[in-house]
């Protein structure tokens, strides 16, 4: 008999097998489940609720922009039992106000919902999989580990961006390369945020070591990617190793490693807008402050 393809699906019901407890047929435990052991559901919300809710999700497009923001509020305020409508209206092929609708969600879904965000992983909407699988990057939770497995293949750019640096938050090795691919292609200011989120769980010598030795010898922007990425990976102890590329004669190699090491050794914010000269001003201060 021909095996079935593993689909996300598959992988996402596995995922949630795992998650809920399991009895033995015709067993009857007197003793009530654990708090974190109950199966999770979104909370119930009334009739009254459900028609403002509507009227909410109608009015995040006026064209008033206070009216849209007091209805992202409003529906803020309902809580985690808002979810399955804004779910719902992601799931819509005709979606609008998508960054409210996204807001919205990672607001109110706390960690602890993560079963149910797990059996949407397999959406046909393509908004819908991109709140999903950043929503589970973000949640350094190993029962995730799965679905990203399978949605660092999607046919969307944005999932399997989110899917890998996910992967790679969660230690694993496979997933450096496609993130650096990825951030030497891709669009950084669209991407950091993740990463500055995500990455900082595995900062340590183990992907450090990996990734400096691996933009050595690079073009300039590998080598520019892999040191925006090192301001999340490599620790204070790594800085002189870091301070190397601050030789480099682009420009874009030599900003990148200054803020590397703003962000690794000072815990300060990145400097995009540096000119040439004051690249080289501050290059050379960091090359005096860790030799």
């Amino acid at each position: 008999m021909a095996r079935r393809p593993l689909t996300v699906a598959r992988l996402a019901a596995a995922t949630l097998a795992a998650l809920l407890p399991v009895a033995a047929p015709g067993a009857q435990d007197p003793t009530p489940p654990k708090p974190d052991e109950r199966p999770v559901a979104w909370p119930k919300l009334g009739a009254n609720d459900e028609l403002r809710i509507k009227r909410e999700l109608r009015q995040l497009g006026d064209a008033d922009p206070e009216v849209a923001a007091a209805a992202e509020a409003g529906l803020v305020e309902h809580g985690a039992g808002v979810a399955p409508y804004v779910i719902r209206r992601l799931d819509d092929t005709e979606v609008a106000n998508v960054p409210a609708l996204r807001r919205v969600l990672d607001t109110v879904v706390d960690w602890q919902y993560l079963p149910l965000v797990v059996k949407r992983a397999d959406d046909k909407s393509v908004e819908l999989r991109r709140w999903v699988v950043r929503w589970l990057a973000r949640a350094h939770d190993e029962r995730a580990a799965a679905v990203l497995r399978a949605a660092s293949t999607d046919a969307d750019p944005q999932i399997a961006f989110c899917a890998v640096v996910g992967r790679l938050g969660l230690g694993d090795a496979d997933a450096l390369e496609p993130v650096l691919r990825a951030c030497s292609g891709g669009d950084w200011r669209e991407q950091v945020s993740l990463c500055a989120e995500v990455l900082p769980a595995v900062r340590g010598a183990r992907f450090a070591d990996a990734l400096i030795q691996r933009i050595a010898d690079q073009d300039e922007l590998t080598r520019v990617a892999g040191l925006r990425l090192l301001r999340y990976l490599a620790p204070a102890s790594h800085a002189r190793l870091v301070a190397t590329f601050l030789n480099a004669s682009e420009h874009g190699v030599k900003k990148a490693a200054i803020n590397a090491l703003r962000v690794i050794v000072d815990g300060a914010a990145p400097m995009e807008e540096l000119s040439v000269f004051q690249a080289i001003d501050m290059a050379n201060a960091w090359k005096e402050r860790v030799k």
